[in-house]
């Protein structure tokens, strides 16, 4: 029955339709016209009545409290057919909808002025544009007009400025036992705009048992025909996306060690050191390495004369160098790739730098005596540490004399190695929960050591940038501490880091100051938020990166609300991502003051958040 009741409702209607249509001498089409306030004439449509047409609705705004901030400015643009003339209605609502509303007295025009006094919360403004000569009048999109309150209060201050930002990365491992890097991921990692922007790669100078050790172009033939083909062109990808490639020796061939061995001890448990009759020959293995690199279209920007030299390698290459021998190398070889130019930065430079011993840990037992000679100092261009067991504090005699060196942390790897059980332990280094250590140990290189680079061990890893398979990651996948790092590659690589200060208070209400940010335990769970401003060199950006930490349990950290940023300069543009333990990486709007001198943000505990603001309208 319900069916033969429908078929009987469209028919009539059907029967309805077509004898209005019939006693109008109108096709249904034309009723239809007719009633859009179209018609026909000789086959030409036309309009009946006016059109309404609008071209910008007014956009939503946020009011920041504060000195520098100016009234709200609302604006709409609108067009009309057949010449009729326009009026305009602004009406306020108290929801987020353009039905219903209260007309705003004297709102008749294009725009509306909201002194941002008046504003309190959320309010919702739209337009009614008119027309006349019959036509429908047509509301504009609701425009949001909301008012922030910030508790806290970060001031930049360029004045103040500390160490060059040259950038961040990690190692390509050679070594067998480490996946092979597909040319693919070194894109992912590395191209600064479709990937996470990392600009630093460091490769393995490593010999082989199998060859012969003192032509570094058998060991380079060695990799790139049997156990890692992408060798150069790894280096070719970072070269291309203007990154940096740093070049380290393991060790100096066997042949001019004491012990006879690759190792850092041999087979009768006897550390090696390089014989002080070779340092020539190995200064010049060094710069062929460097020149067979060019000849290969794969130029390097600095060598390191080798790993770890405080650190006795029972298993592996190694070579243990005391403090007077590598003064004593640097005195004897000089500039010993003088001859030979290197590559960063998009550009040629006059020539590869060279970096002094990578201590672990303490960069002063190894490079102190160096440095404190006047003759082997200006040989060393960069100081190269990794950080493992205790904070060490900045390296003054690097820093801090009239000839400044860059230091570089090369080589840290923050995993639950010893932990047990050991898979289980690996397991939790993939999280969210655990990308703290990581990050914490980044803002202790860069915010309190004022060094310049930071460099992970094996960058294709299960606890670094990219998984290997192993642990419950994904081969070539992403993991979080890739894209906590990205923060600081895209938002603080080619800046100089400078002074900020903080005040008001946290969102719980906590006193806030520039103590909070400085709170930190090294190789623990710190929660302490964490703020660190940078500047380009050419003072037209200014970027920031924030992050609060938990524990690794994920408890704790600290939501620190709604923060004003104050700006020495207007910004024109700005622009932000945020990673939580759910999104990573996701672009973001920046919320400015209507003079671009403030901006607003809000940073929950356990997200990470970068934003650049900039001079001009385009953002790099």
């Amino acid at each position: 029955m319900k069916i033969k009741y429908i078929v009987s409702v469209i028919l009539n209607t059907y029967l309805i339709l077509t004898f209005n249509c019939c006693m109008l001498g109108l096709s249904i089409e034309e009723l239809r016209d007719l009633a859009r306030g179209k018609s026909s004439e000789n086959g030409v449509e036309k309009d009946e009545f006016p059109v309404i047409k609008i071209y910008t609705h007014p956009e939503s705004r946020n009011v920041i409290l504060g000195s520098k901030i100016v009234d709200i400015n609302l604006f709409i643009s609108a067009g009309v057919t057949m010449d009729a003339e326009l009026s305009y209605q602004w009406f306020s609502n108290n929801n987020a909808s353009s039905s219903g509303g209260t007309a705003i007295n004297g709102a008749t025009s294009t725009n509306i002025t909201i002194p941002y006094q008046t504003i309190t919360g959320n309010n919702y403004y739209f337009c009614e544009v008119r027309a006349s000569g019959g036509a429908k009048s047509v509301r504009s999109n609701v425009a949001v007009v909301a008012f922030m309150n910030p508790n806290a209060l970060i001031t930049v201050e360029p004045d103040t400025q500390y160490q060059y930002v040259r950038g961040f990365g990690g190692t390509a491992s050679v070594w067998e036992n480490f996946p092979e890097i597909s040319i693919d991921e070194y894109e992912k990692m590395f191209d600064p705009d479709t990937g996470l922007g990392l600009n630093i790669l460091r490769i393995m100078i490593a010999p082989e048992e199998d060859i012969e050790n003192t032509d570094p172009e058998k060991i380079i033939n060695y990799y790139v025909t049997g156990i890692k083909p992408n060798y150069v062109e790894g280096v070719k990808i970072v070269n291309k996306h203007g990154g940096y490639v740093l070049a380290t020796s393991w060790s100096p061939p066997p042949e001019w060690k004491t012990n006879d061995s690759i190792n850092g001890k041999n087979a009768d448990e006897i550390a090696g050191s390089l014989k002080p009759e070779y340092y020539g020959e190995y200064a010049e293995y060094l710069n062929k390495f460097a020149q067979i690199m060019i000849h290969r279209d794969a130029p390097i920007y600095a060598i390191s004369i080798q790993h770890e030299p405080n650190y006795v390698a029972n298993s592996y290459a190694g070579c243990l160098w005391t403090p007077e021998e590598l003064r004593d190398f640097h005195k004897q070889v000089g500039l010993f790739t003088s001859v030979v130019s290197g590559y960063g930065n998009n550009r040629k430079t006059d020539r590869v730098l060279i970096m002094s011993g990578e201590d672990s840990d303490n960069p002063a037992s190894s490079n102190d005596v160096a440095m404190n000679d006047p003759e082997s100092r200006q040989y060393i261009d960069l100081i190269g540490r990794q950080q493992y067991q205790i904070r060490q504090g900045r390296y003054a005699n690097a820093l801090d004399l009239p000839d400044p060196k860059e230091v570089w942390m090369t080589d840290q790897s923050i995993n639950s190695d010893g932990v047990t059980p050991q898979d289980d332990a690996f397991q939790r280094d993939t999280t969210w929960n655990y990308v703290w250590k990581y990050l914490n140990s980044i803002d202790l290189t860069i915010r309190l050591n004022d060094e310049s680079a930071f460099l992970c061990w094996a960058i294709k890893r299960f606890y670094n940038v990219i998984g290997d398979g192993r642990y419950g990651t994904t081969d070539g996948e992403i993991l979080p501490r890739g894209y906590a790092m990205s923060h600081y590659a895209k938002y603080a690589k080619e800046t100089r880091r400078i002074e900020l200060n903080a005040s008001g208070t946290t969102g719980s209400g906590a006193a806030l100051s520039l103590a909070n940010f400085n709170n930190y335990t090294f190789n623990q769970d710190s929660t302490a938020a964490r703020a660190t401003a940078f500047m380009s060199e050419d003072g037209n950006s200014i970027s920031m990166v924030l992050f609060t930490p938990t524990t690794t349990s994920g408890s704790g950290g600290v939501n620190m609300g709604v923060i004003r940023i104050e700006l020495p300069f207007s910004a024109r543009t700005a622009a932000a991502i945020r990673s939580t333990s759910s999104v990573k990486a996701i672009d973001e709007d920046v919320l400015l003051s209507e003079d671009g001198y403030s901006a607003f943000v809000t940073l929950p505990a356990g997200e990470i958040l970068s934003v650049r603001f900039n001079k001009i309208d385009v953002i790099k």
